[in-house]
């Protein structure tokens, strides 16, 4: 069984945080008005954006963009702002201008806490709730507590209840949610990874069942464990290879990274013939290192799991993430771990109208751009 208080502290305290007197008189009621939703991802690789309209009670999807960016620049807020505004403003739809941002996961910190036995929380109520987590920060950060913007929610595992953290600069989401404003776009939401993304990887079928959801990013791997919707466990930034994908096919196979990128999404590796000699056979060799060690980290983390958990096992496994687009990729784990495995999608109800192509890689700015606010 899984306690929770819906995910929203910080998404509250963002809210609560004054508009910007050089926007005038605009309000969010105004923002509100434009019709429509845009997703943001700030990923480590690459920002994406998701834009979404309502249509007769369907869910369009009339903009998506995917943009390289490194995740060393996310230093500077006012940069980041103004390149997600022009940004915005070139590729997302202007019907669309309120904004659901998710944090990069370098400007994030995490804790999870086992509540200790006689420690009530009323788990039904926002304030008991926010009370309670405000308490626990300021035991971890002390003084700096007050510079934290945080969200937090209660799980159950292994017999404990547990207490998950998340938290980022405040001042940083300040300034990037006022100059945002300041361009045209009102961020009705701010929050950080995994919640969106694991959101999105959710079973539409069996909405309960545990899920283990792989963000495959570059040379690294990120982990998390949801039940039932809401995350459990993650283990962050697991190196797999020094190199990325395509860069190892490259080498290996001395031909230019654009031309390996394309080879692993039109050809990928086959089952069966990752020794083999057809081409995507030679694809799996080039890459049996890094399919090795991510194999052996699912592996790895579900047998910590296996110690944690109260019963409910691990169905299914959900890859996003740029490296997520290589043909074959789900098959292949299917048959190494014997579990089910598929690409985090989109919802069936939505109608995609833009003409860049879906990929798992938009997974959480697809969630993002709910404009009910969740999937």
């Amino acid at each position: 069984m899984v306690m929770t208080v819906d995910p929203l502290l910080m998404t509250e305290r963002v809210r609560q945080i004054p508009f910007p007197s050089a926007i005038g008189k605009t309000s969010e009621v105004s923002f509100k008005k434009s019709g429509g939703v845009t997703g943001v991802d700030l990923g480590s690789k690459a920002i994406k954006l998701v834009s979404t309209r309502w249509r007769k009670s369907i869910c369009e999807v009339t903009r998506a963009h995917c943009l390289p960016w490194k995740g060393s620049n996310y230093s500077d807020v006012d940069l980041v702002a103004a390149k997600v505004a022009d940004w915005l403003n070139e590729c997302g739809d202007p019907r669309a201008r309120e904004v659901a941002l998710s944090l990069p996961a370098d400007l994030v910190d995490h804790e999870s806490i086992e509540i200790p036995a006689g420690i009530e929380v009323e788990l039904g109520n926002r304030s008991a709730m926010s009370n309670f987590a405000r308490k626990v920060m300021e035991d971890l950060l002390g003084a700096s507590a007050g510079d934290a913007i945080f969200d937090g929610w209660l799980s159950r595992s292994g017999g404990s209840n547990h207490l998950h953290l998340t938290w980022a600069d405040r001042s940083y989401v300040r300034r990037l949610w006022q100059q945002l404003a300041k361009a045209g776009w009102y961020c009705r939401s701010i929050e950080a990874a995994p919640a969106p993304l694991i959101r999105a990887a959710r079973n539409s079928v069996k909405p309960d069942i545990g899920q283990l959801i792989i963000d495959l990013s570059g040379t690294d791997a990120t982990i998390f464990w949801a039940l039932a919707g809401l995350p459990q466990y993650s283990r962050r930034r697991i190196p797999l290879s020094d190199l990325m994908p395509s860069e190892l096919v490259a080498n290996s196979l001395n031909i230019r990274t654009p031309e390996a990128e394309v080879l692993l999404e039109s050809t990928g590796i086959r089952i069966g013939d990752v020794a083999g000699s057809s081409l995507a056979g030679k694809l799996g060799g080039c890459l049996s290192g890094y399919l090795d060690a991510l194999v052996f980290e699912i592996q790895r983390t579900r047998q910590y799991i296996a110690r944690l958990q109260d019963g409910t096992p691990i169905e299914e496994v959900v890859i996003s993430g740029g490296v997520s687009s290589i043909l074959g990729l789900p098959e292949w784990v299917r048959r190494q771990l014997n579990l089910e495995v598929r690409l985090a999608n989109v919802p069936d109800s939505w109608q995609w109208s833009t003409g860049f192509s879906y990929t798992p890689q938009l997974a959480t700015a697809v969630a993002l751009a709910h404009p009910e606010g969740q999937l």
